[in-house]
């Protein structure tokens, strides 16, 4: 996505899945020939346009959390297993074991 999307905080995690869902999807199907680069390229130019129109401020949050959890649905079918990527952690999850891990490496 060209510029940086505005998400309210409490959908950050939902839209770190959203991004790794999207990417997953669609190399699933560029290498089935179903998509090319350009196609996906357009797709997420127009997907990016969506999800940033302010025309209604008060169903932003629900369209986006509606869109997000539309990409887990299709992850889980199209890369199978029921899920494509793990679900993300939140932030402080992830700092917590990215410090975990540093301090078990460095002592």
């Amino acid at each position: 996505m060209s510029d940086r999307l505005s998400v309210p905080g409490e959908l950050a995690t939902a839209f770190r899945q959203f991004r790794q869902d999207f990417d997953q999807v669609t190399a699933q199907w560029i290498a089935r020939g179903e998509e090319s680069e350009a196609s996906v390229a357009i797709a997420r130019e127009g997907l990016r346009r969506y999800l940033a129109d302010q025309a209604d401020p008060d169903g932003r949050f629900d369209r986006l959390r509606d869109v997000f959890a539309c990409w887990r649905e299709i992850a889980g079918r199209v890369c199978g297993d029921g899920v494509a990527v793990p679900p993300v952690m939140s932030a402080d999850a992830e700092t917590r074991a990215a410090d975990r891990d540093w301090n078990g490496r460095n002592g």
